[in-house]
């Protein structure tokens, strides 16, 4: 069984899985089939076989179905996968970061250097984020996973395999809010927003959105997995 197939298989709660071997298609089971835009495939770009790269200056970007709303728009979820940020901070998934009227919109996974950012805004005047300081590789591919927790705001972050941070988010226990004439909807690769789109150069590949909560467990058997040394599924 191939890694896709293995996490293809439980569909049920995988609500995205792309493969990136040259297209951004879902091999989840729920034909979340998203749209890529000055994206660059190829052997060369991925972790396992083909992936994706985003390149700033083209406005790269993988546009998402609005149907991963849920969960990530309104319950508690894993996002993660394989990302080279290529020496560069990024934004690996977000959906229209706005400021209006001194309300806050929209959600985003912020991966830097030295820290990770969960940004989850529920159409207030509080900006709810938590920044989780987190050293995360400067060259070559990693395994992020991140978890969030609707029931009482935990987001815990994971690289490699391992914790290397957690914290509270505010807010949890509302949906996140868009405003309606700055949404773009969900994006691997750049940040949604109203006055200029940013863009960010890294590579992508095996991203997945599931909507359980990993356990510590699962995110090390999804880690050894990818990389061929493990015979275990995440339960």
């Amino acid at each position: 069984m191939s890694l896709g197939e293995y996490l293809g298989a439980g569909s049920g709660t995988t609500k995205l899985l792309l493969k990136l071997n040259g297209n951004a298609n879902d091999d989840g089971g729920n034909s979340n089939n998203g749209t890529a835009n000055g994206v660059t495939w190829g052997l060369s770009h991925g972790r396992f076989g083909q992936g994706a790269s985003f390149v700033a200056g083209s406005s790269s970007n993988i546009a998402l179905p609005s149907a991963l709303d849920t969960p990530l728009k309104n319950g508690s979820y894993t996002f993660g996968g394989w990302f080279d940020g290529q020496g560069a901070d990024f934004v690996a998934l977000a959906r229209g970061i706005v400021i209006d009227g001194g309300n806050h919109y929209g959600s985003q996974w912020f991966i830097g250097s030295s820290s990770v950012i969960f940004s989850r805004k529920i159409g207030t005047a509080t900006n709810y984020s938590v920044s989780l300081s987190v050293t995360v590789p400067s060259s070559g591919y990693f395994c992020f996973i991140g978890t969030f927790d609707k029931s009482n705001g935990n987001v815990v972050v994971y690289i490699n395999g391992g914790i290397k941070g957690s914290g509270t988010i505010g807010g949890y226990g509302s949906d996140v809010a868009y405003h309606a004439s700055y949404d773009e909807g969900w994006r691997l690769g750049a940040l949604m927003r109203n006055l200029s789109n940013t863009f960010y150069t890294h590579r992508q590949d095996m991203v997945f959105i599931d909507n359980t909560i990993w356990t510590e467990k699962q995110v090390r058997n999804f880690y050894t997995w990818s990389l061929g040394r493990g015979v275990f599924a995440p339960s």
